[in-house]
Parts: C-alpha cells; sequence; structure tokens
C-alpha cells in the first residue's frame, strides 16, 4: 500500500474501517476516561450518602455544560493538526498547538469564573437553599482544575491529529486510578484527611487534571521529533506564529463548535434541572442515568474524533473518495457498537444500577432509566460522529443550526412535556433526549451527504463555497 507523508488509507470499506479502529480505540478510551472519572466520583460520593449524590450532580450540572463548551473551542487545533499532518506540513501541527495552548488557557479561565458562582445561579434557579449551597460548593472546588483538563485537551488534540492517540489514553488510565486514590482519601476521610463527600471528590478531581496537563506536556516536549515538528520555534507572540490573525480560522472552527457542544450539553443541563425541580430522589436516578448516557457518548466520541481526524488527513491530501469513506465508516462503526452495547446493557440493568448505589429504593427507580438508555444512546453517538465528519470538511455553522434544532427547539421541549404534562418523570426526560437525538442523526446525515455529493464545491486545503443544503 502507497503511503505518503500523512499517511494515506487503502480506498476501501475494510482498509477504512481498520484505520478507524486504529484511531478510535485509543481515543475512545481516553474520552471515556474523562466520564468514567466522573462515575467512579458518582459511585463513591453515593456510597457515603445519597444526599451527596445530589449536591455532586447538581454541582456538575453547571460545570459540565462550561467544560464541554470550551473544550468545542479547541477543535480547531485538531482540525488543523489534521489537515497539516495529511499534507505532511509538520512544522504547521507544531504551529497549530502553540495557538492552541494559549487559546484554551484563556477560554477555560473565562469559563472558570461563571462556574466559581454555580451556587448562586443555582439559587436563582429555584432550588433548596442547602442543596444549592453544597452544590455550589463541589462547583467551586472542581472549578480549579477546569483551565489543567483544557490545556490537556489541547495536547491530546494535538497527539490525536499526528495520530498518536496512545499516550493521551494511558495518561487517562493512569489519572483514573488517581483519582480512586484521592477520593478515598478524601470522601472517605482516610489517612488523616476529614470526610468531605462530594466536596472532597471535587477537589480529588481537579488535583488529578492538574497532574495530567503535566504529564502530557512533559511527553510532548521531550519526544526526539519535538523540534521537527516545530515545537521549540519562536511564537512570535502570545497567541503563536502570525498572532492573532494567525488562529483566525482556527477559533472560527471552534467557536461554531463550542456553540453546537454549549447547546447539546446546555440542553441537557437544563432537563438536570427539571429533575432536580422533581426532587432529591428523582435527580439521584436522573443523574445515575445521565451518567451512563454520557459514557456511552464518550466512546462514539472517541470515534469522531478518530472520523474527524481521517476526513481531516484525507483533506490535507485531497483524497476526496477518503473524505466521503472516512465519514460514513465512522458514522455505521459508532451505531454498530452502541447497539452492540445498549443490547447488553439492556440484559443487565439492575447490576448496572447496583455499580452506582446500594440503595435499594434509588435501584429501583434507575433500573427503568437504564433500560431507556441502552435503547436510545445509539443514536446520540452516531449523531455525534456525523456532526463531526461535517465540521471536519469545514462546515461548522450549518451543524450548530442543526443542534439548535435538534436540541433546543425539539429536546427540551420534549423533556418537559413527557416528564411533568404525561407524568412519566424523569423516564420522560431520557426519552425527550432521545428524540433530539435522532433528529439530530438525521439533519447531520443528510447533510453530509449534501457534502459528498457535491465535491465539485469543497476547496481542499482552503475554505470550502457554502453547499445548499
Amino acid at each position: 500500500m502507497a503511503r505518503i507523508a500523512g499517511g494515506a488509507e487503502p480506498d476501501t470499506i475494510p482498509g477504512m474501517t481498520r484505520a478507524v479502529a486504529r484511531l478510535a480505540w485509543p481515543t475512545m478510551l481516553s474520552r471515556s476516561g474523562i466520564l468514567i472519572m466522573a462515575f467512579v466520583d458518582i459511585v463513591m460520593v453515593g456510597r457515603f450518602a445519597a444526599e451527596e449524590l445530589a449536591y455532586a450532580a447538581l454541582g456538575l450540572s453547571i460545570f459540565i455544560p462550561a467544560l464541554v463548551t470550551v473544550i468545542g473551542l479547541q477543535f480547531g487545533t485538531i482540525r488543523e493538526v489534521a489537515t497539516s499532518y495529511g499534507a505532511g506540513r509538520f512544522q504547521d501541527c507544531g504551529a497549530a498547538l502553540r495557538r492552541g495552548l494559549p487559546w484554551s488557557g484563556v477560554t477555560s479561565l473565562a469559563a472558570a469564573v461563571i462556574v466559581a458562582f454555580s451556587g448562586v445561579w443555582l439559587a436563582l434557579i429555584g432550588h433548596e437553599p442547602q442543596l444549592a449551597r453544597e452544590s455550589g460548593r463541589v462547583a467551586f472546588a472542581v472549578t480549579f482544575g477546569l483551565p489543567f483538563q483544557l490545556l490537556y485537551v489541547s495536547c491530546s488534540f494535538y497527539l490525536e491529529g499526528t495520530r498518536r492517540p496512545v499516550p493521551g489514553m494511558v495518561i487517562m488510565l493512569i489519572a483514573n486510578l488517581l483519582n480512586i486514590v484521592l477520593n478515598w482519601i478524601l470522601i472517605y476521610g482516610n489517612l488523616g484527611s476529614p470526610a468531605l463527600g462530594a466536596f472532597g471528590s471535587a477537589i480529588a478531581t481537579s488535583l488529578v487534571r492538574v497532574a495530567m496537563f503535566a504529564v502530557i506536556i512533559t511527553y510532548i516536549l521531550t519526544r526526539p521529533d519535538a523540534r521537527e515538528y516545530g515545537l521549540f520555534a519562536r511564537p512570535g507572540s502570545f497567541w503563536g506564529e502570525g498572532g492573532w490573525k494567525g488562529g483566525r480560522e482556527m477559533r472560527r472552527v471552534g467557536m461554531a463548535n463550542s456553540f453546537s457542544y454549549f447547546v447539546e450539553t446546555g440542553a441537557h443541563g437544563v432537563v438536570m434541572q427539571f429533575a432536580g425541580l422533581m426532587g432529591a430522589s428523582a435527580i439521584a436516578a436522573y443523574s445515575i442515568a445521565h451518567n451512563l448516557f454520557a459514557i456511552l457518548f464518550m466512546l462514539s466520541l472517541g470515534i469522531a474524533s478518530a472520523t474527524a481526524v481521517l476526513v481531516g488527513n484525507a483533506e490535507g491530501r485531497d483524497d476526496r473518495s477518503g473524505v466521503r469513506l472516512a465519514g460514513w465508516v465512522g458514522i455505521l462503526a459508532s451505531i454498530v457498537l452502541m447497539v452492540g452495547l445498549g443490547l447488553v446493557i439492556a440484559l443487565i440493568p439492575e447490576p448496572v444500577a447496583r455499580l452506582y448505589t446500594d440503595d435499594l429504593e434509588l435501584v429501583r427507580r434507575t433500573v427503568p432509566l437504564i433500560i431507556i438508555v441502552a435503547a436510545i444512546a445509539w443514536a446520540d453517538g452516531s449523531q455525534i460522529v456525523a456532526s463531526q465528519a461535517v465540521r471536519a470538511l469545514g462546515d461548522s455553522w450549518t451543524a450548530t443550526r442543526m443542534h439548535v434544532i435538534a436540541f433546543v427547539i425539539i429536546f427540551i421541549p420534549s423533556a418537559w412535556v413527557l416528564g411533568f404534562w404525561a407524568g412519566l418523570e424523569e423516564a420522560g426526560l431520557l426519552i425527550g433526549g432521545g428524540i433530539g437525538a435522532l433528529a439530530s442523526l438525521v439533519f447531520m446525515s443528510r447533510r453530509f451527504t449534501v457534502l459528498v455529493r457535491s465535491v465539485a464545491d469543497l476547496q481542499i486545503h482552503g475554505n470550502r463555497k457554502d453547499v445548499k443544503p
């Protein structure tokens, strides 16, 4: 098989499937590791005290949308790195990272200021004073690690864009082990520490995020090829090579992606508030189901990242058939994986619920929700893969508009109607999420179809012309 500087893949379904798998499995573990860490937090906090689980869930209901929104701002980094790598412009890969790091630092600090006042926002929404106060403490503690998490993301995007996702996976696995140890100390009060519950879990998470960034940046800068990729070149300004103007395309792609992430996670955050208004038991059950839903989503996000890299590589080397093949293989791979995992989960809902809590009443309330998650996860996972395939071609704002329709206009009202008016409570909230995800999948798949059928209108290595939907 002929190879070029950025690494070409065979123009066949089996060849592209292998390429997606090689990139996806470590990326899937790395992405899911973010929420596996949250899963461990929920399990360990839930076994400490049931009310602490409600504090953790509500405290993260503002933090998670903020985190995912600023992660979306960094998507321009992986696109620039992937297209430069595909074209064999390795110095440009390093330049993209040098632009991405200050951008992630500044944007994450802005998000941290908002999250730090979560207790105020929750009180204004109308939550009980103690619930708002304790949840706000959790959000404040986890805010400290937010900038370091984003710096880590930029570094992992650089490694993934240059088709080296394994180091990020290894770091994430080690981080999860460290998180368990720190949780054991800070949640339960071991080794002389006071028992801090959900607040201690948040402190542990922040400390782990600092360590993650320290390790990954050290790895990148000490690699033998660091100079080949231009990582030690003079940046010229705080904003990297080319200054503020040099990062214009990176920011354009990132802002569209970020707004889309904000819409989707913000919609889930709103629905989490709906669950909170239903009572402490409802939000505890919903938070367990939502965490499982999010872990499955992160597995598909790994496939989405791999798909975006391969689409970007193909774009960089002007391989139009590769663009088409990478996108569709990624979408179908996500559907197959999520359907398979959903079937497994649907067979063992009670054991899955017991992983989160030993409260029998909470287990009983959570089991039906887990079955619903198993039934709808394939739609949510595959829609993000289709979305990233569209964005990898630079068509970011169209995808964003489609996300607004699917998650604001369809998901939130559906969840409200099913949860409150139809009396399905937290089950209705989840079903509403499935309806929104399915709508997004239909929109994104159609858009990708339009793009790949209009290859004459794509300007490879540059900005694309508008393609009418």
